[in-house]
This record gives structure tokens, sequence and C-alpha cells, in this order.
């Protein structure tokens, strides 16, 4: 799998100038690891007939990244290589994106185990700073500024769309479900594979507009700065997650720090020697 990022990079030093296949957007290999989770998930819901830990704003923030990267891959082929794949999988990919999203949403909207207490950091504010972000920096793959703005904000509103489900699992006191966990992961790996992906391409970002568009000479600078800050969102996740693993215990067993600390701020001196707290004297 790495021998295939390798094998780009050897095509960008050697044609940096052409938009194709040297400036694959959007690797295969992500895209089906980024569909096959949202799959996975819907799968496991449509089993256990529970939504009990899935963050409606996650599923919302996703839903808009795959319909603004194609409507970019629609009318740009700069977006997509120039191989055969280019004129059907990418499209084909973001559509199953999409329309199991669209389904997941639907199935969490309407049932009552909706954690909608817990599901509290909202998609419209994160659409929001995504949105004025891809007003401010985006990059010149083509001609036309508008499919620009909407791949650019398809990525800044990836970069954050995880964040609400994160914080569902720690006010839920870190119970997590299994099939959830195992989403979040999927997710969470496709991300550190396209952070590899683009480190050794985002140079070919960094092209000069023409228009009114801020810092676009730098674009694939605070490019690769959002991919890393992916990369950090879920490192916290991703490294309890393979501790479970590799303790073969539930990974919510690796969370109850949370409640610990939970239970710390509410303490009082008389009930300090029968907590594993320490007593700073009164509430």
């Amino acid at each position: 799998f790495l021998f295939f990022f390798f094998k780009q990079k050897t095509a960008y030093e050697m044609q940096r100038g052409l938009v194709g296949s040297e400036m694959c957007i959007r690797d295969r290999y992500l895209a089906c690891f980024q569909v096959f989770a949202f799959f996975m998930i819907l799968f496991m819901v449509l089993q256990t007939k529970s939504v009990s830990g899935i963050s409606l704003h996650t599923l919302i923030c996703y839903l808009l990244v795959f319909i603004f990267r194609t409507i970019a891959i629609t009318f740009e082929q700069g977006f997509l290589p120039e191989d055969a794949s280019g004129d059907w999988f990418y499209h084909v990919m973001e559509g199953l994106g999409a329309l199991i999203t669209i389904v997941m949403i639907l199935l969490v909207w309407q049932s009552s185990r909706y954690d909608s207490d817990f599901d509290s950091a909202k998609s419209y504010y994160i659409a929001a700073i995504a949105f004025v972000a891809a007003l401010i920096i985006r990059p010149s793959i083509s001609r036309k500024s508008w499919l620009n703005f909407c791949w650019i904000f398809a990525f800044y509103i990836e970069t954050f769309a995880i964040i609400p489900q994160l914080m569902l699992f720690v006010k839920k006191g870190g119970e997590i479900e299994d099939f959830t966990g195992h989403f979040v992961a999927g997710l969470g790996f496709s991300r550190v594979f396209s952070f590899i992906f683009w480190l050794f391409t985002y140079g070919e970002l960094n092209r000069p507009s023409n228009s009114v568009v801020l810092f676009s000479a730098w674009a694939g600078y605070f490019f690769m700065f959002m991919q890393f800050i992916q990369v950090l969102v879920f490192a916290d996740f991703l490294f309890k997650y393979f501790m479970s693993l590799k303790k073969g215990i539930p990974l919510n067993a690796q969370t109850d720090y949370v409640q610990s600390l939970k239970s710390c701020l509410l303490y009082t001196s008389d009930a300090a020697d029968d907590t594993p707290c320490v007593d700073l004297g009164g509430r």
C-alpha cells in the first residue's frame, strides 16, 4: 500500500506541471477506506437496531463533504486522475458515501435512542468556520473559482467533522459501542494515510491565483497544516483504540479516566477519604 504513495511521488517529481493522474486529488484506496467505514456502521445499525453513541452532527458534516466534493469532481477534471478510474470511480465512491450518510442521518434522526443531549457540538458552527476559511485560503486547481471553493470547503469541513462524535463520547462518560469505535477508527486511519499521500504532493496546490483569493500561493502549506490537525484530532482516540485491541478489553475501559476526572470535581472534604482524589479542602 505504501508503495503506491512513493510511486505517485516519482510521477510528481518527473512532471510537476501536469494536472491529471500526477495530480491525484483523491487516492482510490482512501476513498474505499472511508466509504467502507460508513457502510460498516450502517450495517451494524441495521443489525443492532440501535443508534446509541452516534453523532448526528458528524453525519451532517460528512454529508456536506460528500456533496461538495462530488460537485467539484463532476465539473472539473483537474480534481481527478487521467486514467479510466477518473471517469467513474470517484463519482461512485462519493455518491455511495453521500447515499449511506443520508440513510444514517434519517435513522439517527428518527430514533428514540439518539443521544441528542450529548451531541452538543453543532455541525453549522463547523460549516461556518469552513466557509470562511475557504473564502480566504484555497488552491487554484481549476480556472473556475467556485469549484476550487467547493473542493477546499469540503476538505475544511472534513478536518473537524469528527469533533462532534468525539465530544459525544466524552459527554457520555467514554462509553463507546464497538461498532461506533470501529467506525471512528476507520475514518482516523483514512486521515493518517491521506496525510502520508499529501506529504509528497502538497506542493502542487501552491499555484498563485489570478483571482482575488488571498494567500493562494500558500494554499498547499495551509492544506498540510490542516491535514496535520486532522491526524491530531484522531490521535488520542486511535491510541486508545490500539490499546483496547492489544489488551483485548472494551474500548470504553480505556476512557475510564474521564469518569475519574469528573468524580474529582464533585467531591467534598468529608468524602475525600473514600475517593481516589486529593483533598484540596472543601468544595
